[in-house]
């Protein structure tokens, strides 16, 4: 299936399909407000997602500042990709949209 087509889609569609991930994975990461399940995101919020609240001087750079687990999680979308067969250019190129948009998003704008 790896094509200069399907590449090509997959490469001008990365935020499109990043961005839909990283709002599961940062939503899930904060209190779920709810009786029916365990509120996994308020342990999380707790442990994992909180250290990256804390950044006491944020700049850009601190959109990138997270705990192991969070970082993982975060920079998975660049996985979603892979069981379609493309080139290993575009999960490189996730990776990067990862950090820039984490960037861009902190810059304080």
């Amino acid at each position: 299936m790896e094509t200069p087509i399907w590449n090509t889609v997959a490469i001008l569609t990365i935020t499109h399909w990043r961005i839909p991930h990283f709002y599961v994975i940062h939503r899930g990461m904060h209190p779920w407000m709810t009786t029916s399940v365990p509120d996994v995101g308020r342990w999380l919020y707790k442990h994992v997602h909180g250290l990256h609240h804390k950044s006491y001087n944020p700049t850009a750079f601190s959109g990138t500042s997270m705990h192991w687990f969070e970082a993982t999680a975060y920079y998975s979308a660049s996985l979603m990709i892979v069981p379609f067969n493309v080139s290993p250019v575009i999960p490189l190129a996730c990776i990067i949209d990862c950090g820039v948009g984490a960037w861009l998003g902190h810059d304080g704008f």
